[in-house]
């Protein structure tokens, strides 16, 4: 039974959509404004498909969709649009998701061949050209850097290489078990208590990394 309430939500990803299935449970009229043409946020667009499908995706967004909830696509809220919201709706919840990935401090991290890493799983879960080479290393030792590591893996061919560099041991890595185990079993090498220090480029791409030995 509905209770009267209007909610307007401001993004259509995990956490724009799990407000939106529990709000109209429990009774609230909920209208949810995406600036992209899919619903689901990094979930859709970055992690990979090989981790979560979209079947997996499409059951979890119909459930949403099946309590009432209308999604608006392709709007953005900017500040007219959102003082319009204040207007026709009892609350507004904002969930626009973190959509860029933190500047990498890195001494040579604008030579061609750095990828930012969000920019490349949505690149490769769309099929689009990723930019890298046969020899990929991957630094960092969280999900997102599993995620890049093993859709590396998938797209180097069987005589490409993809590293992954961590300044901590395998035992201090944030990413989940499961991720980690998934990358060992895959094959790909994870270099320990290494930071890496600078990019070394050669005719303007990247040649090499210069890393620093680390200890605990």
């Amino acid at each position: 039974m509905k209770n009267g309430i209007k909610v307007a939500i401001v993004g259509a990803g995990p956490s724009g959509l799990s407000c939106a299935y529990y709000l109209a449970l429990a009774g609230f009229s909920v209208d949810v404004f995406e600036s992209q043409s899919k619903a689901g946020g990094m979930v859709q667009f970055a992690v990979p498909g090989f981790r979560l499908t979209y079947e997996a995706i499409d059951k979890d967004f119909k459930r949403v969709t099946d309590l009432g909830v209308n999604i608006r696509y392709e709007t953005k809220i900017q500040t007219k649009e959102f003082e319009e919201l204040r207007k026709d709706y009892n609350y507004i919840y904002l969930a626009p998701g973190a959509q860029l990935a933190a500047d990498f401090r890195l001494d040579g991290n604008k030579t061609e061949g750095v990828l930012d890493s969000l920019d490349f799983l949505f690149n490769a879960k769309e099929h689009k050209d990723t930019g890298i080479g046969e020899n990929v290393v991957i630094i960092g030792g969280g999900n997102t850097a599993m995620d890049a590591a093993r859709t590396a893996y998938r797209l180097v061919g069987k005589d490409g290489k993809v590293t992954i560099v961590y300044r901590r041991t395998i035992n201090e890595m944030p990413a989940d078990q499961g991720e980690i185990k998934a990358v060992i079993e895959e094959g790909m090498e994870i270099i320990e208590l290494v930071s890496p220090e600078k990019v070394i480029a050669e005719n303007g791409k990247v040649k090499a990394i210069l890393c620093s030995k680390m200890k605990l």
